[in-house]
């Protein structure tokens, strides 16, 4: 599938845009809808660190994407599940700024929870998204949070650059 075909054309501000993708595929894709029925079931527990309040959450079903092989053997023998290629056909998304585009994340843990990807595949490095991700924190006129989850850092895909987003003040 080409990722013309692949891709909302939406009106309106960026931000409204994302939430009319989310609300869609909320409505209409079954892996998605399985994915916020298992956020809404999962546990959560808040801790005080310090003078900050933290909040772990357990959802059995991500234990997948945490566990993920990451290992260059493993990536090898798997297809990239966020190349365009490889995405579910009931996958939309929303193309920004020419060479990313704005995907629902299948296993939120957030609501909404979305993944921006980059249209070519290449390896997971803050240097090369910094200066999308700081766009990108604007462009969402402050309604979400971007950030990063590196290779080193737990990332399930730590071979195709992508950035994460929940919204703003999300716990």
């Amino acid at each position: 599938m080409k990722l013309c075909e692949r891709c909302m054309i939406l009106e309106g501000p960026f931000a409204q845009q994302v939430n009319l993708l989310w609300r869609r595929q909320a409505a209409e894709w079954d892996k998605l809808k399985k994915g916020l029925a298992n956020l809404r079931k999962s546990l959560t527990r808040e801790f005080e660190v310090g003078d900050l309040r933290v909040t772990a959450q357990c959802n059995v079903a991500r234990a997948r994407s945490a566990s993920a092989k990451v290992d260059a053997d493993s990536l090898a023998e798997r297809p990239c599940f966020l190349c365009q290629k490889n995405l579910p056909d009931e996958q939309l998304a929303i193309l920004y700024r020419g060479d990313w585009v704005v995907l629902c994340n299948p296993a939120p843990i957030f609501e909404p929870h979305l993944t921006v990807v980059r249209t070519v595949h290449e390896p997971q490095r803050i240097s090369t998204s910094l200066e999308t991700l700081l766009r990108l924190a604007r462009d969402f006129e402050g309604r979400f949070t971007v950030f990063y989850n590196g290779p080193s850092c737990g990332a399930s895909a730590p071979d195709h650059l992508h950035l994460q987003a929940c919204p703003a003040g999300a716990t």
